[in-house]
């Protein structure tokens, strides 16, 4: 979503189905929202996140930077504990 910020939907594990809640939290200026999303029987959560705010003239040099996020993404992903 570029300059408004992220989503990401995965599959709710079949154990954790029922000790899940929608959250929402602001942190400097930036919302993260995880909410279930039903689709065709199978849970979701998805996960939303708004781009920090941030001037134009505070950015130097944008190379890489989407590849930084997705490589932080998977490894959330995967170092997390379910």
């Amino acid at each position: 979503r570029g300059k408004y910020g992220s989503i990401l939907c995965e599959p709710v594990p079949h154990h954790h189905q029922q000790s899940l809640a929608p959250v929402s939290s602001i942190t400097n200026g930036s919302s993260v929202t995880r909410e279930i999303l039903r689709l065709n029987q199978r849970d979701y959560l998805l996960w939303t996140c708004t781009a920090w705010p941030i001037e134009e003239d505070q950015i130097i040099d944008t190379t890489g930077s989407g590849d930084a996020f997705i490589g932080a993404v998977i490894y959330a992903l995967v170092a997390r504990k379910d």
